[in-house]
């Protein structure tokens, strides 16, 4: 028997959802490398009030369109991480909620505590996910 947890793609990110909202309806915003994930061939699900947007085109003008009552991203990746995303959403005047995904931190704490410092108007948290995770579609 396997121990790699598999969920479909799009339950995988509604039932994140779930834990990262308590409405029934939010506006989720994720910021990563959609590009090179559609060039890799991962498929990008249509869930409603779901936008995928590549961390280069997050501005004021894509915060202002979505409006989102969260911000879902990896904590780090090869273009961006979740400081610099911080940042830009203090930036923007965003202050909602911001969740970053993350597998594995020696020192979640310091991490969070430093990422908080930076835009404390920002409801920020670090999601665990499990170790593997692997998603199918």
């Amino acid at each position: 028997m396997s121990s790699v947890h598999q969920l479909p793609r799009k339950k995988f990110l509604e039932n994140l959802r779930g834990h990262v909202h308590q409405e029934d309806r939010v506006v989720t915003l994720v910021v990563g490398e959609v590009r090179r994930w559609a060039s890799e061939g991962r498929d990008i699900p249509y869930v409603d009030d779901l936008t995928f947007v590549d961390f280069e085109h997050l501005n004021q003008t894509t915060i202002a369109k979505v409006r989102p009552d969260v911000v879902l991203s990896p904590l780090l990746s090869d273009a961006f991480d979740a400081f610099q995303i911080v940042r830009f959403l203090a930036s923007f005047g965003y202050v909602g909620r911001y969740r970053a995904l993350a597998q594995y931190l020696p020192d979640m704490a310091m991490i969070r505590s430093e990422i908080r410092k930076a835009a404390p108007n920002i409801d920020f948290e670090i999601v665990m996910i499990p170790t593997p995770l692997r998603l199918v579609s």
